[in-house]
């Protein structure tokens, strides 16, 4: 497959690679957006994470600047807390977490469907880092980061690397 235009991972990146008039055609997915595009039969997978390590990935990963973390301390440590306890919660009970999500989310999905997401493989529910250290030296060697980390650490704030990611 030839990639016209790659998108960023996003809900939009998954419409767009579902219409078969748009310019995008390839994109690097993770769950719940992998497992709903392979259900379509005009799409298929090239490449998958579990290539480039043996570690699955934990592919939700949240983002912030220094200047933020740095000054909003509590807001940092209970946001931690938050999804350490959502993680918890997805995966003591995968049925109940999937139908809490249908409830507030208002989606269209089916209870089984959103199953299928919480079960696929590679869908891992942690805010501890796992994999990641092979993707980003990946992104590096293929230009689209300028520079690459050298240990997992490299890429987290000291809440996250305390724990026992990679």
């Amino acid at each position: 497959m030839t990639a016209k235009r790659c998108s960023s991972l996003t809900p939009d990146s998954l419409q767009a690679l579902l219409n078969p008039q748009h310019e995008v055609n390839t994109h690097f997915s993770t769950p719940p957006y992998s497992v709903l595009e392979l259900r379509d039969p005009k799409v298929h997978k090239v490449f998958d994470s579990a290539e480039l390590s043996e570690t699955p990935l934990v592919s939700n990963i949240m983002f912030t600047t220094t200047a933020y973390h740095d000054s909003n301390p509590v807001a940092v440590k209970a946001l931690i807390a938050a999804l350490d306890e959502a993680n918890d919660f997805i995966n003591k009970d995968k049925r109940a977490a999937a139908e809490l999500y249908l409830r507030v989310s208002g989606d269209k999905l089916s209870v089984e469907e959103v199953l299928q997401v919480l079960n696929a493989k590679g869908s891992i529910f942690s805010a501890t880092p796992q994999g990641t250290l092979p993707v980003v030296q990946f992104m590096h060697r293929a230009g689209i980061i300028p520079i690459g980390p050298e240990k997992w650490e490299d890429l987290y704030f000291p809440e996250i690397t305390a724990r026992q990611g990679s």
